[in-house]
Formats: structure tokens, sequence, C-alpha cells
């Protein structure tokens, strides 16, 4: 089971890995990284270097792997957001959002806010508590 914290952060890390893969493809599209695998061709099992090939198979996974990740980010995101709206108060949510989300700091959050830092991390912390039960049940 996740704490609702953990769940926040799980948003997070597939948002930065969807970002990781799509910059892997953009730069095998620009030919800045090199796609070394080996094709093994003909029944006498010798391999060759395809350079075009395999760079474009490795972009094909690689898109394959984002719509993945993608689809699973929309769902965790809308049910996420739908147990943030449901279950805090206005202040809850913008900071949560604000967090998760939008990516801020804690500083830019205390700033957009108009609340101290101090301020800040309580209303996060009241937050988490109040998720910590709904959340065990976002898939």
């Amino acid at each position: 089971m996740s704490t609702a914290k953990e769940k926040l952060q799980e948003i997070q890390k597939l948002d930065k890995a969807i970002q990781y893969k799509l910059e892997i493809a953009d730069d095998l599209r620009q030919g800045k990284l090199p796609c070394i695998a080996m094709d093994k061709i003909g029944s006498s099992g010798t391999f060759i270097s395809n350079p075009t090939m395999n760079t474009a198979l490795k972009i094909a996974k690689l898109s394959e792997q984002v719509d993945r990740d993608i689809n699973k980010l929309c769902d965790l995101k809308c049910e996420v957001e739908k147990a943030l709206r449901k279950h805090l108060n206005a202040s809850e949510y913008e900071i949560c959002y604000l967090r998760y989300f939008k990516y801020k700091s804690w500083d830019e959050i205390a700033k957009w806010t108009n609340y101290s830092i101090r301020a800040v991390y309580k209303i996060h912390t009241d937050a988490l508590n109040k998720l910590d039960p709904i959340i065990k049940t976002v898939q």
C-alpha cells in the first residue's frame, strides 16, 4: 500500500521518465546517439550492423513505451486529482497541486499562495494525512 506522498511522487517519477524517453527518441532521430545493436541475418548466423534499422526500431520501441506510460500517467493523474478535489480544502488542494503536478519548490509555493514556508509545510502535512486512507484505493 502506498502513502499519499508516495502516490503523488509516483506521478512525478512517471512524468520525468516519459520526458527522458522522449528526449532519447529525439536524440536518436537527430543522430545524436549511436544505436549499436546488431542484427542477425541469414542461416549462417552472421551479424551485421544496420544503424538506420536499429535506430528506427529503437525509436518505435521508445514510442510504444511512451504511449503506455502516458496512458498510465493520465489515468493516475485523473484519479489522484479527483481525490484531491473531493477530500481537500482549497488551500490544501492548491499546495498539493503546485507541488506534485506543477513541480514547484516550497519557496515558490509560499510566494504563490502568500503563506509562510512553515504554513505551507503544515497545510501540506494536513493534506497528506487526509489523503493517506483515501489514496490507497487509487490504482
